[in-house]
């Protein structure tokens, strides 16, 4: 997906992403996650101009760009929903963490964040594929 001739990244809407982008730069909380309007913009340029180019441009991640334009669209990975921001856990499935037996699902994220969830023998409702998913895509 190289540059494409007859769109130069002078384009008027290179130009505009690249205001936006500079813009939510100067305003935004520190270390705040780059708006999803913004990285829709990113990816339809990149699609158009080549990933590389547009990375370069609007100074984002080449990996992170690339990895979203190769996502199919509805931004879910493999067609999939959006995850749940919550996942119940009956009261009656969780043990006590003094108790050895059973199940010990254990999760770490990138930030450091652990979740620990110790279920009985023979409880095997708990959803775990989508209670990881939810964990680690949640805001910090």
């Amino acid at each position: 997906m190289g540059h494409k001739r007859g769109s130069p990244l002078s384009s008027a809407q290179v130009k505009e992403v690249q205001r936006q982008v500079t813009q939510w730069r100067r305003t935004r909380r520190k270390r705040s996650p780059m708006p999803p309007a913004l990285w829709e913009a990113a990816v339809s340029l990149a699609r158009t101009h080549g990933i590389y180019a547009i990375a370069r441009a609007l100074r984002v991640s080449y990996e992170t760009l690339k990895r979203r334009v190769e996502q199919p669209p509805g931004g879910g990975s493999l067609g999939r929903q959006e995850a749940p921001d919550f996942v119940e856990i009956p009261v009656a499935q969780l043990v006590p963490s003094s108790e050895a037996t059973g199940t010990v699902v254990e999760l770490t994220a990138p930030d450091g964040a652990r979740l620990v969830v110790r279920l009985p023998d023979g409880a095997h409702n708990l959803d775990v594929l989508r209670l990881a998913d939810t964990f680690w895509r949640r805001r910090s």
